[in-house]
């Protein structure tokens, strides 16, 4: 299920299944690698400071921070 609306909604609602912390961190590692190696150029990015706001948001769609801090 994936809402053209909202990318990554599915990621969010693989997060909230309180998923054990090693399939997370697969999961997590598994984005990073789409989005800066395959969606995007990771030289490119790192030509500039700091990340551009469809990078940053793709990221975050994953809610990285739900490991720490409880939603």
């Amino acid at each position: 299920m994936t809402n053209t609306n909202y990318p990554g909604i599915a990621e969010l609602e693989i997060v909230s299944q309180n998923l054990p912390f090693v399939q997370f961190l697969e999961g997590f590692k598994e984005k990073l690698y789409n989005v800066f190696q395959i969606d995007g150029d990771i030289d490119e990015l790192s030509l500039k400071r700091g990340l551009p706001k469809e990078v940053l948001h793709e990221i975050m769609s994953y809610n990285p921070l739900s490991i720490c801090i409880p939603f």
